[in-house]
C-alpha cells in the first residue's frame, strides 16, 4: 500500500517482490540474523532499484550493510543513523565503512528526510 510501513514478523527473512508483494522466508540465519535485514535490503534493490530508499539504525551486528550496498548499486538511496546516537553502533558503522554511497544522519534528520518525500 502506497505510504505504508511494514515490519517483517519474528524469525522469517522478508523479501520484496516486483509485483509489489512479499515473500516471507524461514532459511537460515543471516549476519546471526532472522529476519536479515540485508535479504530485506537485497530483495528491494531487486525488485526497485533506484525507488528504494532504505535506513539502518542501531544495531548489534553487520546485518543491513552489504544490502546497503546493493541498494545503492541500483541507484537507490541508503540511509545511516549517525553512530553517535545509536544505542548499539556497530551496525551502522558497518554500513558506513562497507558501503560509499550511503548517507550519514542524526535521528531528526532522517525524520526530516521522511517527511520530505511524503
Amino acid at each position: 500500500m502506497a505510504g505504508g510501513i511494514y515490519l517483517a514478523p519474528q524469525n522469517y527473512h522478508l523479501m520484496l517482490e516486483t509485483d509489489h508483494t512479499f515473500m516471507l522466508d524461514y532459511s537460515e540465519l543471516v549476519n546471526f540474523s532472522r529476519p536479515s535485514i540485508d535479504m530485506t535490503f537485497s530483495s528491494a534493490a531487486l525488485a526497485y532499484g533506484s525507488r528504494v530508499t532504505a535506513i539502518l539504525l542501531s544495531g548489534a551486528n553487520r546485518d543491513g550493510a552489504e544490502g546497503l550496498c546493493e541498494i545503492v548499486a541500483e541507484g537507490g538511496t541508503a540511509i545511516v543513523q549517525d553512530p553517535a546516537s545509536a544505542d548499539f553502533d556497530i551496525m551502522p558503522l558497518a554500513a558506513i565503512t562497507t558501503c560509499n554511497g550511503a548517507r550519514v544522519m542524526g535521528i531528526n534528520e532522517i525524520i526530516q528526510y521522511i517527511k520530505s518525500l511524503m
